[in-house]
């Protein structure tokens, strides 16, 4: 598959991997997803790759220091930031999109993942979680062995929701939003 290139193109290693695209700021909650995978390997479970996408921030070097402590660095790798058309093949090649974050709007990030046919991780009750339905992996993000079993659910699930998720992404299309909104504005008018 044309995808697997994208792995020594950013230097990726062929484990499951957990893509985490833009989680260089502190509202992203990496720091959740870490102290999650400290526990997998913990508790002996799959070997996974963290891919933290985007700039160098100082949230960034904060959750890196996290990395470190939790003897967690040869399972993270920062490309920085991709090529926007690298992205799908990216989200095709992970195992799983964490989205943890404190808070989001609508959550693109997760039908982003669910169009690639790719898993996702949210909060429970959270918009993220909403936004993916029955077909997303839930968790408490305070609790890393809740984080943990989440992922590990996903590298045991592998592809087996795949075109599950893609089809609950279709429907989430620009012109249904545009149509909308120009409802919307049609009715304040």
């Amino acid at each position: 598959m044309i995808d697997e290139v994208l792995l020594g193109t950013y230097s990726l290693p062929e484990l499951p991997l957990l893509l985490c695209p833009g989680a260089v700021r502190a509202k992203k909650n990496l720091a959740a997803l870490l102290r999650g995978v400290a526990a997998l390997v913990e508790r002996k479970g799959p070997k996974v790759q963290v891919v933290i996408t985007g700039p160098d921030t100082h949230d960034l070097r904060t959750d890196l220091g996290l990395a470190q402590r939790l003897g967690l660095a040869r399972f993270i790798s920062t490309p920085g930031t991709i090529d926007p058309v690298h992205l799908p093949g990216l989200m095709r090649l992970a195992t799983l999109v964490p989205v943890l974050s404190h808070s989001e709007g609508f959550s693109l990030p997760v039908l982003e993942a669910h169009a690639s046919g790719t898993a996702t991780l949210t909060p429970s009750g959270s918009v993220q979680a909403e936004t993916a339905g029955s077909l997303g992996l839930n968790c408490d993000p305070q609790q890393p062995s809740s984080v943990a079993d989440g992922i590990e659910q996903a590298v045991a699930e592998g592809e087996e929701r795949h075109q599950d998720l893609i089809a609950h992404a279709a429907p989430f299309t620009w012109e249904r939003t545009a149509q909308g909104i120009e409802g919307l504005w049609r009715t304040l008018a």
